[in-house]
């Protein structure tokens, strides 16, 4: 019985993500490297030999995209010679792949080290500026904006971190209802793209650092007229501060106390009612916090309360502060719809967390750590870019396509191709854009929000360690008679490697 062979072809990165080859060019790169100061005490400069700074970036997005993110599976995709035409301005004769003549990852680890972060940063702001170029150019309503306002989804969340010593000097230990817990936390914050869901802007702390305290980093860079919705931690004096010293609107669900505090500067208000709306100056008090850098006033708002008591589900009083005033421009209920959508900044993190494996970070130093979370974001957006593409060619909106089943697809042509017959044709991405589009989420008509958010724990093969791992080790040496204990603790080390057995 004869059958056909099945063969695939190694795409090239700039058929799978033409975004990045149209984004970023060794001219380009060169130009903004030129803007970026040198930080202070860098004992050596970029080089355009090897790893380049164009390379050492798609580096960091593979690295990313791959389920190992190891540095030698970096090493190990370029040998491949996928890359080989990567960069079209590079002149040497050889490809890429024949240069790098060892398996080491040290030319890598340097390179990556010598990297700036400003370009990095730079780099995934100009993935958002094409994107909204593409959305300008397309032929459809300005739907991707809100009365003219651009929209950003605000959102907080944590990522862990070895405790180095390095980290533990620049974040701090997190601690616990037990104590000190063995992990550095750090506190980030990022604001989303409503309508592409893309990560415009991102900045970190340590767990000292209050998520109100880091939005001015995040303000300044956006355009004036921006709306920023935030949760209830966001809904404090010193958000809408910030946002008014940069001619920006925010939409803040507050605490019931800090509600009725608002609403006790009205002059005899009436008893709460779902649907109703109060124009109000938020004056601080002397004890509430501001940013020292900006001006304490009072600022207008507009306060509005909303009762929700749905069939099958809790009771619900939402209260609301925004800066949009005016009543016959922006409605109650156009207000109250769109703070509905601010749910979507929490399935972003999932996404970036879960799917992009971010939820913990093998760095050992500050700024290693934040060259990976500004690479995973790079990567992300990316993904997003693609997903935009698709949908536009689609004449679908982008939020209808699946973040994770696009990725699948994304990362399986880059890393291991596509059909020949589909490379024979030349169609490459116009294939992988179709297939995009048809990545739909599915309609779960009969989904419920009151279905628990709860996973059963599976058993673990060892039991979770707790404390030092040093104290560990001598319990164990204790219990399998290897020491008695008499035996000073500094000298379990040298007993541990002359006994094997005692790590089993």
């Amino acid at each position: 019985m004869s059958s056909k062979a099945s063969t695939s072809v190694k795409a090239t990165p700039e058929e799978v993500l033409p975004v990045f080859g149209e984004i970023f060019s060794r001219s380009l790169l060169k130009v903004e490297l030129s803007q970026i100061a040198k930080p202070d005490g860098a004992k050596r400069g970029l080089y355009w030999r090897l790893f380049t700074p164009l390379i050492v970036l798609w580096c960091l997005i593979v690295q990313r995209l791959n389920a190992d993110h190891s540095c030698d599976e970096v090493v190990s995709h370029l040998h491949t010679g996928v890359a080989d035409g990567l960069d079209c301005e590079d002149e040497h004769e050889q490809p890429l792949s024949q240069r790098i003549n060892s398996e080491s990852t040290s030319a890598y680890v340097q390179a990556r080290e010598r990297l700036p972060l400003a370009l990095v940063r730079w780099a995934l702001k100009q993935v958002w500026r094409v994107v909204c170029g593409w959305l300008c150019q397309a032929n459809i309503p300005q739907s991707w904006r809100w009365h003219d306002h651009a929209v950003r989804l605000l959102d907080g969340t944590t990522f862990r971190l070895l405790p180095t010593p390095e980290l533990v000097a620049a974040y701090g230990q997190a601690k616990n209802g037990k104590g000190e817990s063995h992990w550095v936390v750090v506190r980030s914050v990022i604001s989303f793209c409503l309508h592409t869901h893309l990560s415009v802007a991102v900045t970190s702390a340590d767990m000292h650092t209050s998520e109100s305290a880091m939005l001015y980093d995040l303000m300044v860079e956006d355009e004036p007229g921006t709306i920023f919705v935030g949760d209830i931690n966001f809904g404090v004096y010193r958000t809408v501060q910030t946002a008014r010293n940069f001619g920006q609107h925010v939409l803040l669900r507050l605490r019931r106390d800090r509600f009725e505090a608002l609403r006790r500067t009205i002059d005899h208000p009436a008893a709460l009612k779902s649907g109703q709306e109060w124009q109000v100056l938020w004056t601080p008090a002397p004890q509430i916090r501001s940013d020292p850098r900006l001006p304490r006033v009072a600022l207008p708002g507009r306060l509005l309360y909303l009762h929700l008591n749905t069939p099958g589900f809790r009771p619900m009083d939402i209260f609301l502060f925004t800066t949009l005033c005016d009543e016959t421009v922006y409605s109650f209920a156009e207000i109250c719809q769109l703070y509905t959508l601010r749910w979507q900044a929490e399935l972003n993190y999932r996404h970036i967390k879960t799917t992009l494996d971010m939820e913990e970070f093998a760095a050992h130093s500050p700024a290693i750590f934040q060259l990976e979370l500004l690479a995973g974001l790079l990567t992300y957006n990316l993904t997003r870019a693609m997903m935009v593409k698709a949908a536009l060619a689609a004449n679908c909106s982008p939020l209808q396509l699946s973040f994770q089943k696009s990725l699948r697809r994304l990362r399986d042509a880059l890393l291991s191709g596509v059909p020949a017959w589909v490379a024979q044709s030349g169609q490459i991405l116009d294939h992988l854009l179709a297939r995009l589009a048809k990545c739909r989420l599915p309609k779960q008509p009969n989904k419920v929000r009151h279905e628990p958010r709860m996973v059963r724990r599976r058993p673990q093969v060892y039991p979770v360690l707790r404390g030092d791992r040093t104290a560990a080790r001598q319990e164990n040496l204790l219990k399998l008679g290897f020491v008695s204990p008499t035996i000073s603790l500094s000298n379990h080390v040298s007993l541990s490697q002359s006994f094997p057995l005692a790590n089993s």
